[in-house]
């Protein structure tokens, strides 16, 4: 059976825009959702899905909590109960603790059968089974009374199915709350991590009962009788067994004394904090009952439940809180802490409970607590301790030893009341301006409105209040980042009258020494309370973990894994933004007219160059998916021709245009950072003859083309986060980013593009005006495309690619202009983005699918022909034609005699002098190593070889008289002027040697 069937039985008569309420375990965190009843398909859709992966469960009743809310929902909160609901877990060493269980579904159902109605559905749980009986008219919950009806309602059907199920000895466990979670059928219970077992609709008959039908199965409990069996404290849990009768709370706590004898001032806060110190008495329940038949609103099922809720937790309401609620509390106190306090026997009641013991045991004296109570004796009751020390005298104590146990233990007194047995009451903190959904103060502390931040610790046997902060702070989300795993928190904070949040890394929360930076903010924090500060975060934390939601963050935009997210165009869920400059993030949206944008973004299309831009954009998505390379489309041309429109237009393809748009004036960490940020999203940067002195166009296309940041080191040792990104880069300008002299890596990364992408001025002026009122839908669509219909679809993407990238190959060497060049694969995924538009964006799905690829195909070998037409000779031509020309320029510079000279002209080539020839490549913005070596390949210079030894470029050669290395050039010079320096200054050492001879 479908579990939509089963949902739109148990809600169908909610009205449409009530809530119902999701909830999953990730890990020991509940997350919860809430919808509207309305939007049950969605509910069905997100339960199953998250079900394959957490224990998911849905609650049984509709809460008045606001839709956005993540809280779970209590009792107080539920506006109707729909059904009646029993758990019967089945016999499961791994996934039960208890034994008094049955062993099969077959004995459930026997069992069913023999004393219970037939079940509107049995939901096999997992590792039990769910019956539900879904009543034909919901009891609506308007007001206390209601509620308490509803209450007693589920309480004594769960009367009578606990008492038949104890008849075959089996135990069952209390569902009967009314906002109780119960596993979505058809979901995975994770229980038993190593074997999930499926959810599963049994049976479902559809009956629906009213609640004549069902009253011979309600049991309810005779509020004119004593409690029978109130809660008791369980094995391994604190205590007050030796708390006296209650009448010595009444004797000594006037608050209460008052209370009990005029019921009409007991408010329902001051009766539960009387209830918290009444049943803690030996005569506890008897008392709680007395004490609340003159309450208004006195329910025997509601008393017995607040004195088990009480019993169980054991933190009676101190006077303090007392006072808070409005009671007349004497001034300065009663010298306790609580009301309980009166009840618990003193060191005198003590003494003289050992007194009255007909024989002492000497291992009686091994409790540590009773070695106190002689000390206690020694000093203040004589008589007693002479009495009590004869009489261990006469069991076999040495009076020395009792002498020196006394003293041992006489610092050690007795503290004769409940102070460590509890902390300040937990109480659900109630901020204006925050839904904090049900989430309380950790304990020992206390956060509100008018005292911020109090904390509560013991001293020397005396409760102490300390201000913490005079304003409250809450954490209120806890952000989990996508890419690297690390968690920030939200605070929430009062600063002048307004609620302000902060969101910071946690390390830094939680450090006194990082925290105290964050006074800057407003939050509440000095260098003397910043460790008191970070205790209180922890704590809150610990306490509220299940109730703090955990959302997703990101500190850039693109792709998220698996390619079925991408923020902040497409994702499930919440995603919080984490950089501080949130104008980047806010400008990826959608404003104005789309079919505007899109008749503009059709005339545009019309010339090769603007669409090649508009594609350029759209294709920046693509590069990740793909694994291809980044790549810089530059469009350069004159003055007045539309450069910087195009460029506009393209970007409004994702968002607001003025926002996303950058300059080359930057700084080379500004371009690193927004390109970082933009991740996956093409980055424009306008105007290349504005560029900052610090940069040229080499150093910005090898930066942003190698797609990844500086390597920084952090103060405190360590590396910073290194920054990549992998996107399209898009600029403009009145010049090329390449020059004569530029690398091969520069030209390989960069397709410029020489022309006016909008020819008519109008029409350039038009397309200003509509990109910056109407933006972002082009982008949105396109994503959703690509995630529905492309990437949903193994090898799809990859095999558009391949095939475009082909016929693209095809076409251009058709025209027999020579190699395709290096920006094939880069032309190839802009023809790829035009082809996904087209089908999703521009109208063009209709038509035939090869008059659609033969028009991608035609810009595609336009923008390759433009480039081939600027092609410029690879780096070594280059320098080897400034070699010949600087060489031709410079003749005079290689005759004898020159001033300076360079070299020698001879006619097996040019010797050029090695210093000289570096400086001047060098001066030109040529790498002189990388050209000396592929004039070598290419034998532009000279080889000598020297022996059996590898050959070499160099060689030593006199000019002037001096010996130089040099280089030899394979340059014909033509006629050559002979050089006799040599002869002459040979000449002349003879002559100079025979003359001294």
């Amino acid at each position: 059976m479908e579990p939509r069937e089963y949902s739109e039985l148990f809600f169908g008569p909610l009205s449409p825009d009530d809530n119902i309420t999701l909830s999953w375990l990730v890990g020991k965190r509940c997350r919860s959702k809430r919808f509207k009843r309305k939007d049950l398909d969605a509910f069905v859709e997100k339960a199953l899905k998250l079900g394959e992966q957490y224990n998911t469960f849905y609650s049984c009743a509709p809460t008045n909590l606001p839709l956005e809310s993540t809280a779970r929902g209590s009792n107080e909160q539920v506006t109707a109960m729909l059904a009646f609901h029993f758990d019967i877990d089945l016999l499961s060493l791994a996934a039960h603790v208890k034994r008094e269980l049955p062993e099969s579904e077959e004995e459930i159902k026997a069992f069913v059968n023999e004393v219970l109605p037939p079940p509107t559905a049995i939901i096999f749980s997992g590792h039990g089974m769910h019956l539900i009986y879904i009543l034909a008219v919901p009891i609506c919950i308007t007001d206390e009374a209601s509620r308490r009806r509803a209450i007693e309602l589920q309480q004594a059907f769960f009367r009578y199915v606990s008492a038949k199920a104890s008849e075959r000895g089996w135990k069952i466990d209390n569902c009967s709350d009314l906002a109780r979670m119960l596993r979505f059928p058809g979901t995975m219970n994770l229980k038993d991590s190593e074997h999930p077992v499926r959810c599963e609709i049994r049976e479902m008959d559809g009956h629906l009962y009213t609640l004549e039908e069902l009253k011979p199965y309600l049991v309810f409990a005779d509020v004119k009788q004593a409690p029978q069996a109130s809660p008791v404290p369980q094995k391994g849990e604190k205590a007050y067994p030796d708390a006296l009768e209650a009448s010595r709370i009444y004797e000594g706590c006037m608050v209460i004394r008052d209370l009990m004898e005029h019921p009409e001032k007991q408010t329902e806060p001051l009766w539960k904090a009387s209830l918290d110190n009444l049943c803690l008495a030996s005569d506890g329940v008897e008392a709680c009952h007395e004490f609340s038949q003159g309450y208004g609103g006195y329910s025997f099922e509601e008393t017995e439940r607040k004195i088990a809720l009480a019993r169980k937790s054991r933190k009676p309401c101190t006077c303090d809180h007392f006072r808070t609620l409005g009671a007349d509390c004497p001034e300065g106190g009663c010298g306790v802490k609580a009301p309980i306090v009166f009840a618990l026997p003193t060191a005198w009641d003590r003494i003289q409970g050992l007194l009255g013991h007909e024989k002492l045991d000497p291992a009686m004296f091994l409790d540590e607590g009773n070695r106190e109570l002689l000390a206690i004796a020694m000093d203040r009751y004589p008589a007693e301790y002479a009495y009590l020390k004869m009489r261990l005298n006469k069991a076999g104590f040495s009076l020395r030893d009792i002498e020196r146990a006394v003293k041992q233990t006489r610092a050690l007194l007795y503290q004769a009341s409940a102070e460590n047995d509890f902390n300040v009451e937990s109480c659900e903190i109630e901020l204006e301006g925050l839904d904090l959904g049900g989430m309380m103060d950790p304990p020992g502390y206390r956060v509100d409105m008018e005292e911020g931040v109090r904390s509560f610790h013991e001293f020397k046997g005396e409760m102490q209040c300390t201000e913490l902060c005079s304003r409250p702070v809450v954490i209120t989300r806890i952000m989990e980042n996508v890419d690297t795993g690390c968690e920030r928190m939200e605070l929430a904070f009062l600063r002048s009258g307004r609620i302000k949040h902060l969101v910071a890394q946690r390390s830094e929360l939680l450090n006194k020494n990082s925290l105290v930076k964050y006074a800057d903010t407003g939050l509440p924090v000095t260098s003397s309370n910043c460790e008191g500060m970070v205790m209180y975060f922890n704590s809150f934390e610990v306490a509220n973990q299940e109730l703090i939601p955990l959302s997703r963050s990101l500190g850039r935009i693109g792709w998220l894994s698996g390619f079925k997210e991408f923020y902040p165009c497409h994702y499930q869920g919440q995603i919080v933004f984490e950089d501080a400059d949130q104008d980047l993030i806010k400008a990826i949206g959608e404003q104005g007219d789309y079919e505007l944008w899109k008749q503009t973004a059709l005339k545009l299309r019309e010339n090769p160059i603007s669409r090649a831009m508009l594609n350029a954009a759209a294709a920046s998505v693509l590069l990740e998916p793909l694994k291809l390379r980044i790549f810089i489309l530059h469009s350069w041309f004159s003055s007045r021709s539309g450069k910087t429109a195009a460029l506009k237009f393209a970007l409004s393809f994702w968002g607001d245009p003025m926002k996303m748009i950058g300059n080359f004036n930057s700084t080379a960490v500004g371009l690193e950072r927004r390109a970082g940020m933009l991740k996956h999203l093409p980055l424009g940067i306008d105007e290349l003859q504005q560029m900052a002195r610090n940069l040229t166009p080499a150093m910005a296309v090898y930066q942003l083309g190698n797609g990844q940041g500086k390597t920084r080191g952090m103060k405190n040792g360590g590396l910073q986060e290194t920054l990549t990104w992998r996107n399209s880069i898009m600029t403009t300008g009145e010049e090329p980013l390449s020059s004569e002299n530029s690398m091969d890596g520069v030209i390989s990364r960069a397709i410029e593009l020489y022309g006016a992408p909008i020819d008519d001025p109008e029409f350039g002026r038009l397309v200003h005006q509509v990109s910056e009122a109407n933006y972002g839908f082009a982008g949105r669509l396109y994503i959703r495309h690509l995630i529905d219909h492309v990437i949903s679809e193994k090898g799809k993407l990859e095999s558009d690619y391949h095939d475009l990238r082909a016929r693209l190959k095809d076409a251009f060497e058709a025209k027999d202009l020579g190699n395709v060049g290096v920006h094939l694969d880069s032309v190839a995924v802009m023809c790829l983005a035009d082809l996904y538009g087209a089908r999703c964006l521009y109208g063009e799905a209709t038509l035939p699918i090869e008059t659609i690829i033969k028009e991608v195909i035609d810009m595609g070998v336009s923008v390759l022909v433009n480039v081939k037409e600027q092609e410029k000779e690879d780096s070594i031509e280059r320098a080897w034609s400034f070699v010949q020309g600087w060489v031709a320029s410079n003749r005079n510079c290689f005759k004898p005699h020159a001033t300076p000279r360079y070299g020698k002209l001879e006619k097996d080539g040019v010797y050029i002098t090695i210093d000289i020839l570096r400086e001047a490549m060098q001066k030109a913005g040529y790498s002189y190593a990388k050209c000396i070596r592929g004039f070598m390949d290419r034998s532009y210079l000279k080889v000598f070889q020297k022996g059996s030894k590898k050959g070499t470029h160099q060689l030593q050669k006199k000019i002037n008289g001096m010996n130089t290395r040099v280089v030899c050039a394979n340059i014909e010079v033509g006629d050559v002027e002979d050089d006799c320096s040599e002869f002459l200054e040979a000449g002349e050492g003879f002559f100079a040697r025979q003359q001294v001879g």
